[in-house]
């Protein structure tokens, strides 16, 4: 099809009052896609590379550096989510391009469930999606449960954020964990009452062996009742020493006095001293807690 016929097209399609606008630009597309029939990649060409593992979707994109179709920036990384210029459809591999939709301009094959035309997303996951303008990217959860805090520069959880501290940019750094980025993660996120956050799955197999937060060595939870049993044990310890002291009957040496040590809490910031002991359990005088060192 020449130039002056692509044209006569065109306008036909841009007068006919019968068709909204959306319908007018998925005809128009289709109209100008014809001039690159040569340009559509063959199977034997491109192979469609597997299903996608972070994102089920209908389309491959191409990356604005190495010019390759890639099923995602999270396989490829090397892409920039928003120079993306080309799609192409995992059905009939025809090539789309801007404005972009949901659906192939060929086959209506469907791309994605939730399309966000900013950040060039498909997705298909049964999730809730949407576009937060402050992050710049699009979010996973709603914005009822949501929102964007401008201290932490990404959106939290409302209740969490009415009970939790917040750091300067503390979103924008990486989990203390996996050393993944945690703006831009597709992984869910926790956020601690010390206001530092890390990946949920990270976190739960990281409390298997550590109760303090991996930054600031503040407990993640409260420890009450684990502080008491600590302190019962203690006292069931000092006990037998002091009764073992006066079997030996040698009051120069006593393992729960070997001078001072100067000791901090993690908790509650507190500064103190406390007799050395070989047991090595000492209690904050403040908050009453063993997170101390």
């Amino acid at each position: 099809m020449d130039y002056n016929n692509i044209r006569k097209l065109v306008r036909e399609i841009q007068n006919d009052k019968s068709l909204n606008q959306a319908e007018k630009n998925q005809k128009i597309q289709k109209v100008m896609m014809s001039q690159y029939k040569n340009a559509i990649e063959t199977e034997e060409e491109k192979p469609i590379e597997e299903e996608c593992p972070h994102y089920q979707r209908g389309c491959l994109v191409k990356c604005d550096k190495c010019k390759l179709y890639v099923n995602c920036r999270l396989c490829h990384p090397e892409m920039d989510r928003f120079k993306i210029n080309n799609v192409k459809c995992k059905k009939c591999l025809t090539i789309q391009l801007p404005p972009f939709s949901n659906t192939c301009t060929n086959c209506d094959h469907i791309f994605g469930k939730y399309f966000c035309d900013i950040c060039n997303l498909f997705m298909n996951k049964d999730k809730d999606v949407f576009h937060c303008n402050d992050c710049g990217i699009c979010r996973i959860g709603t914005q009822e449960n949501l929102m964007h805090c401008h201290k932490c520069n990404a959106c939290v959880n409302k209740v969490l954020h009415a009970t939790s501290k917040c750091f300067e940019n503390s979103w924008n750094n990486l989990c203390p964990i996996c050393q993944e980025s945690m703006h831009q993660t597709t992984i869910p996120t926790s956020l601690l009452e010390c206001g530092h956050a890390i990946h949920s799955e990270c976190l739960k197999n990281y409390v298997k062996h550590d109760y303090r937060c991996p930054t600031c060595m503040h407990s993640i939870t409260d420890m009450t009742g684990i502080w008491d049993q600590f302190r019962n044990q203690l006292t069931t310890i000092e006990n037998q020493i002091q009764q073992q002291i006066q079997i030996n009957d040698n009051p120069d040496f006593n393992p729960l006095n070997m001078g001072t040590i100067d000791l901090i809490c993690n908790d509650c910031n507190k500064h103190f001293s406390k007799n050395k002991s070989i047991v090595r359990m000492y209690e904050c005088p403040n908050c009453k807690g063993f997170n101390t060192n």
